[in-house]
């Protein structure tokens, strides 16, 4: 049991190691070197409990994770958290520390290894996505129809869909996006061909709605830079004959 541990182990640094930029080392100065993604999060799980996140993860032109060596990111002049797990380094901080309220500006420094600062700004949603109304259960064979009420003007929204399926050998997971081309009517029709997965038998989904809004965010840094306030909802389904 120890040695499997310890391979356990050295699988997961080997897969942390190949997530982290060389950056992470060597120390940025030059922020047209690094892509920041800032978001300001407020998240309801399929069991109705919710959470507030200030998550901050910075990319290389790569798509590697960055650790920011002798700097840092903080957000309202409260610093974040350094977070390592598999898929690299990431900032986190949520609301025991600083409180999630509606339409309120939360200001983002990011400090580079020669202390040179950099500066985001994500203004929160206005109003919540709330009363989503899926099926309990769906029909394998019909489409699928759900509405929402919370549609802020100019938010980009669209779903994720996870499907978990069974095949004769073993089950799985397959998750893709769904966009939504007109929001503000408050419904929309799955075609079953959005949450049934082809090649296995789909017994549950989980469906989540997102909504996002840009924010500004210092135009030194890389051109696939962003930080947005994202709102995202998970509901459970069961699916049928």
């Amino acid at each position: 049991m120890k040695s499997i541990s310890i391979i356990t182990l050295l699988v997961l640094t080997l897969v942390i190691l190949s997530c982290e930029s060389p950056l992470s080392e060597e120390g940025v100065s030059d922020p047209s070197l690094i892509q920041p993604k800032i978001q300001v999060q407020m998240e309801s799980d399929y069991k109705g409990s919710t959470y507030f996140r200030y998550r901050c993860k910075i990319y290389d032109k790569d798509l590697k994770a960055v650790e920011l060596k002798g700097g840092g990111v903080k957000v309202n002049n409260c610093n974040m958290i350094l977070i390592k797990d598999v898929l690299g380094s990431y900032y986190l901080l949520d609301d025991s520390q600083i409180k999630y309220e509606l339409n309120t500006n939360y200001n983002f420094t990011i400090t580079l290894s020669d202390l040179s600062q950099y500066y985001a700004t994500v203004t929160t949603h206005s109003d919540s996505i709330r009363e989503f109304i899926v099926p309990i259960k769906q029909s394998k064979t019909k489409n699928m129809e759900v509405t929402w009420k919370g549609y802020i003007d100019n938010s980009l929204m669209y779903f994720t869909v996870t499907s978990y399926f069974q095949t004769d050998t073993t089950k799985g997971i397959n998750t893709h996006r769904v966009e939504i081309p007109k929001p503000s009517l408050g419904m929309f029709e799955l075609q079953n061909s959005d949450f049934i997965y082809k090649d296995g038998n789909t017994y549950m989904v989980d469906l989540t709605l997102h909504s996002e809004i840009d924010g500004t965010i210092d135009n030194r840094f890389y051109v696939n830079r962003r930080a947005f306030s994202h709102q995202l909802i998970t509901k459970t389904i069961e699916i049928i004959e």
